[in-house]
């Protein structure tokens, strides 16, 4: 196990807890001591640091994901083979509101969406056009792998639950800045 801390001083008092915890053979280091051989940049002022650690900024970037997760408006046609399956957006309301309230973070919950949206249109077309009732958990689960697989699924799961990540988190795929900015400080 690899413990990585924000400085010694907080290593060492890590150090001394983890045998009372029963843990040994732990690894711990600072983030200088993994990456060697790069130099330091730049830093934040005072004000930038103070800012990014104050707990308001736990609210303020879940509600800037939660805007970057949201149902479709209108019905989009995903072609499966040679048929079209339609996906509802009210499928995608229903999926985006239980994704929510999944554990995990966003990208981690962005796998569970696209599964189970590409389940609900292969069990849709699996009731319109397959008749016969042979292995028909085998036959959804490929067809499903086989809808992930499409442009059309794959743009429309990025409109619905995007990846993110910290570079493109405060942009649009437009490139406009989404949210108004960070709470502000107050003494």
């Amino acid at each position: 196990m690899l413990v990585v801390g924000p400085n010694p001083l907080f290593l060492n008092y890590i150090e001394n807890v983890l045998p009372s915890l029963g843990e040994s053979g732990v690894t711990l280091s600072t983030i200088s001591g993994l990456v060697t051989n790069v130099a330091v940049r730049g830093r934040d002022d005072e004000a930038a640091d103070w800012l990014k650690g104050d707990l308001r900024m736990v609210t303020f970037i879940a509600r800037a994901l939660r805007t970057r997760q949201h149902p479709l408006r209108d019905d989009v046609e995903i072609p499966v083979g040679r048929a079209i399956v339609l996906l509802k957006a009210t499928y995608t309301k229903e999926i985006v509101e239980r994704a929510r309230r999944r554990p995990g973070n966003h990208n981690q919950r962005r796998s569970a969406v696209g599964r189970e949206l590409a389940n609900r249109l292969a069990n849709e077309y699996h009731e319109r056009f397959v008749h016969e009732g042979s292995d028909e958990f085998s036959q959804i689960s490929e067809l499903a792998d086989q809808i992930r697989s499409t442009p059309q699924f794959k743009e429309v799961l990025q409109r619905v639950w995007p990846r993110l990540s910290a570079r493109n988190f405060s942009t649009t795929s437009s490139g406009r800045a989404r949210s108004s900015g960070p709470p502000a400080r107050t003494s």
